[in-house]
């Protein structure tokens, strides 16, 4: 009799305790590489919490089975594989070396991702864990192709070409051309060293400016060239629906000559 109540004693603290941490974790990848989604998802709590650092999408947190599963489906259709070595256990997290490959990875010439793997596990479950992708393997990635400059465009408007533009007068000095769509315009110098601070951009001219007959119509009311109207055709250089460049030609004559120099036959490029 004592010896039916010492095993049914056993047996119930076994009962409770539940199945190891670290076997609940190997039968989590069996089944992930097993492509058994129903399966993988038996091992984690209904409100487990999945983070993946640095986020490959949104803010690489999933929580819940039917968030988690959304993270899964493109995983297990790509035959992903997970590897989970030089495991230790403290208490019920488990922490892992994760080495993962799937066939996306390889058609972009990244063999395998390492990652640190950190699971905690109460009650049989999988309650949440955290996979951080080790920067060795991001490196892996190839740079991201160069976004391909869109071809020159006509430009005929105030708000086309607002913001602030710069263009080299010189090896030392660089003119800013500051284009408010309100039709005001402000030109400064970087690299004169001159007014009381030498440092910044030093005043030069401004005033009015207009789109007449779609050219850009000059009309500067301080400076040297006050008085003097010069009309430009202006085009534009977009990347990614922004402008990148600005091209001046002039029409006709200018007889601001800093003006000229300045802008005809050049691209001024925008300053920040």
């Amino acid at each position: 009799m004592k010896k039916l109540t010492l095993f049914l004693l056993i047996t119930t603290l076994l009962t409770a305790c539940g199945p190891a941490p670290q076997s609940v974790v190997n039968a989590w990848a069996e089944a992930m590489n097993a492509g058994d989604m129903d399966k993988a998802l038996s091992y984690l709590a209904d409100d487990a919490v999945v983070a993946i650092l640095p986020a490959m999408e949104g803010d690489g947190v999933y929580n819940g089975h039917a968030v988690i599963r959304g993270w899964y489906e493109p995983l297990l259709s790509s035959k992903g594989v997970t590897t989970l070595s030089e495991c230790s256990l403290n208490g019920e997290t488990v922490t892992c070396l994760d080495t993962y490959t799937d066939e996306g990875l390889k058609s972009m010439g990244v063999d395998f991702l390492e990652g640190d793997f950190v699971a905690l596990v109460r009650d049989g479950k999988i309650q949440s864990y955290t996979l951080t992708f080790r920067p060795e393997s991001l490196a892996k990635f190839p740079p991201p192709p160069e976004p391909t400059p869109e071809p020159e465009v006509r430009l005929t408007t105030p708000e086309e070409i607002a913001g602030v533009w710069a263009a080299k007068f010189s090896e030392e000095v660089t003119i800013l051309h500051d284009f408010r769509a309100n039709g005001v315009m402000t030109v400064k110098a970087l690299g004169l060293k001159m007014g009381p601070n030498p440092n910044l951009p030093y005043p030069i001219s401004s005033g009015p400016y207009s789109f007449e007959n779609d050219l850009l119509k000059f009309a500067d009311t301080t400076g040297d060239c006050a008085g003097m109207v010069g009309l430009y055709e202006i085009y534009g250089t977009y990347q990614e629906g922004k402008p990148i460049q600005l091209r001046f030609v002039l029409v006709g004559e200018d007889r601001c000559m800093s003006r000229k120099q300045t802008l005809d036959g050049n691209t001024l490029l925008p300053y920040e």
